[in-house]
């Protein structure tokens, strides 16, 4: 995963694209320490890659919120 971070980082440097990380709603927000896939009975993915609408709803409020999405 760090390798592909990685990468990100570099193009995101070269180009006008903006990485937002996951990472940083999921991990430690709910479970100190720990990332999340759920909160109680709800669950932030519906598989391995994409957002259930519950996480869907959580990332569009933080872009929001950082004013990233208008």
């Amino acid at each position: 995963m760090q390798i592909i971070m990685s990468k990100y980082d570099q193009i995101s440097h070269k180009l006008p694209v903006e990485i937002f990380r996951t990472s940083n709603i999921f991990c430690g927000k709910f479970v100190k320490d720990k990332c999340s896939a759920n909160y109680k009975d709800e669950v932030f993915y519906m598989d391995d890659n994409h957002l259930s609408k519950l996480g869907s709803v959580i990332l569009v409020e933080k872009l929001i919120k950082q004013n990233i999405l208008h």
